[in-house]
């Protein structure tokens, strides 16, 4: 029998050689599909360096400025030791901080988002067969060696195509995070924050900010959830959600070909739609058992959220005065948030909503009560007293049930 790469350079030397530049690029994907084995792994690290091959991604980070990130996150770090509703078991002056550029901090990520990025593999593989219409055996694709290849595509390269296209996500996504937790993954080790100070501070300049007191807002802000996940119940709570979510996708691989076989090749835009796109190859629709999950896991971030919120205003408050634009300016970033990251969050299920959004914001006003700050030590000891969506809505609820 044909190994996949074999029948991945097969198809490649089919490819028909007419002035459709679709054909073209078809044959030169399989051929560079084809070089990675069978791995789709390879093909995320690939495709993360390529989207950070710039000489601005792959630049240092100027000495000066890291002497005065790292001045600034020992000033956070004492701040946040100084706050008595965050774990026990958190340790903010333990933490170490690692400044870095893009590039470094695409690879530092995929090394830390490997369970899920695999699992998220997986999830993408196909889960059927082709679609009879684009069957080798079929009429339309013996009259048309395109058509025919495009069938063989569907099934051989769907999972080269997924870790290309997850890689490229995750290294543009890396050109403009600010930090670490910019995306809420669980594995990434608390111990150490991960800041890119070079995109904070191009933030800042486009938003008119005071750069210092950003990176004081970022520091805190990433110091308060590290914290928070080194409680095991969080961690074990959101490692859980966002698992099921990976595990519950479905691979459509027959209506993904379906789609692609009605493209026009000639128009680039189409293509780029369909090849730029992660969730085309993902069934759209929610079970109702995602549904729940899925608010589940919105619930969890808008806590996670709200408690370091709660953190920068309270230091911000103190160290900085007036936060009012910080909050703004980063509240319009989570809500508009870049392609990349909007894609990414999505395929792992922590997509940051309005929604969610909005109760992160109730819920800090309401933890800004310092009587209801203690009943975070629940939340710390037991999963079973977090809050839903519904006791967001109405915290004193909550309150009155696990402080009863």
């Amino acid at each position: 029998e044909h190994s996949t790469v074999d029948t991945l350079i097969a198809m490649s030397d089919a490819v028909p050689s007419g002035s459709n530049p679709f054909e073209f690029l078809l044959g030169d994907m399989m051929k560079a599909m084809s070089g990675q084995g069978q791995d789709p792994m390879a093909m995320v690290t690939q495709f993360v360096q390529v989207a950070n091959a710039d000489e601005t991604s792959a630049a240092n980070v100027e000495p000066s400025l890291r002497i005065r990130v790292e001045e600034l996150f020992r000033l956070a770090q004492l701040h946040v030791d100084t706050l008595r509703y965050l774990p026990p078991s958190s340790a903010p002056t333990s933490q170490s901080l690692i400044v870095t550029n893009p590039l470094a901090f695409s690879n530092l990520m995929l090394t830390a988002w490997r369970p899920y990025i695999e699992l998220l593999l997986q999830s993408m593989a196909p889960q059927g067969v082709i679609s009879s219409s684009l069957d080798l055996q079929s009429s339309d694709a013996t009259a048309n060696p395109l058509m025919a290849m495009l069938g063989q595509f569907g099934a051989t390269l769907t999972p080269m195509l997924s870790g290309a296209q997850i890689g490229s996500l995750i290294g543009h996504f890396a050109k403009e995070a600010h930090a670490a937790y910019d995306l809420l993954m669980p594995s990434t080790d608390p111990s150490s924050i991960v800041l890119v100070p070079q995109t904070i501070e191009r933030f800042a300049q486009d938003w008119q900010l005071d750069r210092d007191s950003l990176f004081i807002w970022t520091l805190t802000q990433q110091l308060v959830t590290a914290s928070l996940l080194t409680n095991d119940t969080l961690r074990d709570r959101l490692d859980t959600e966002i698992r099921l979510h990976l595990v519950d996708m479905r691979a459509d691989v027959t209506a993904a070909m379906n789609q692609l076989s009605t493209l026009n090749f000639t128009d680039p835009e189409a293509i780029q739609g369909f090849l730029g796109d992660p969730s085309a190859l993902v069934s759209g629709e929610f079970t109702e058992a995602q549904r729940i999950n899925y608010e589940e896991i919105e619930a969890t971030v808008a806590v996670l959220s709200g408690i370091s919120n709660l953190a920068c205003r309270q230091i911000g408050s103190t160290v900085l005065g007036a936060t009012g634009a910080i909050e703004e300016a980063l509240r319009r970033r989570s809500i508009e948030g870049t392609e990349a990251h909007r894609l990414l969050a999505h395929l792992f299920g922590i997509e940051i909503s309005e929604r969610a959004i909005d109760l992160s914001s109730s819920f800090t006003e309401f933890l800004a009560d310092a009587e209801h700050t203690d009943a975070l030590s629940a939340i710390y000891r037991d999963s079973e007293s977090f809050p839903t969506i519904f006791d967001l809505e109405h915290p004193d609820l909550w309150l009155a049930r696990v402080m009863r």
